[in-house]
């Protein structure tokens, strides 16, 4: 939180080049802590750990990484071959992040896939394992003549 205040503090200096990406760095860290914080709260959790907890405030974290790499390209900006190594990086990245986004959503096609997933995934864990076992009886029945 103290580097998201000081990066919008001297982002009001008038003389300073950069001063639009170091605004939205520090509107991402502080956007990334500020939703964070209804998550963590004083109120007890069932499941500590669970991935769409971390969706908005995810969106701060890749609003303080554009502006960190936008606030380094522009300082590079006179050296061609760091800014199109960076845009390269990002590409790379980006297309192995989408082809990842895509196998994994693969396990949502269906109810016995994800419940498959999620007891693989987490073996000592009794509601992924009951939930699966309850969908399979519920398909065995609805199989009988």
């Amino acid at each position: 939180m103290g580097l998201g205040v000081y990066l919008y503090l001297i982002s009001r200096h008038p003389k300073r080049n950069d001063r639009h990406w170091l605004r939205l760095t520090s509107f991402g860290i502080l956007w990334f802590f500020i939703t964070l914080s209804v998550e963590s709260s004083v109120i007890p959790i069932r499941d500590i750990i669970f991935e769409h907890r971390v969706y908005l405030p995810s969106v701060g974290f890749f609003m303080a990484l554009t502006g960190a790499i936008g606030a380094g390209m522009e300082r590079w900006v006179e050296r061609a071959v760091y800014a199109k190594a960076i845009l390269y990086v990002m590409l790379t990245v980006m297309l192995a992040l989408s082809g990842a986004t895509y196998a994994r959503n693969t396990v949502w096609k269906d109810s016995l896939s994800l419940w498959g997933d999620a007891a693989e995934g987490s073996p000592n864990k009794a509601r992924a394992h009951y939930n699966l076992g309850m969908l399979i009886k519920l398909r065995a029945k609805s199989m009988m003549p």
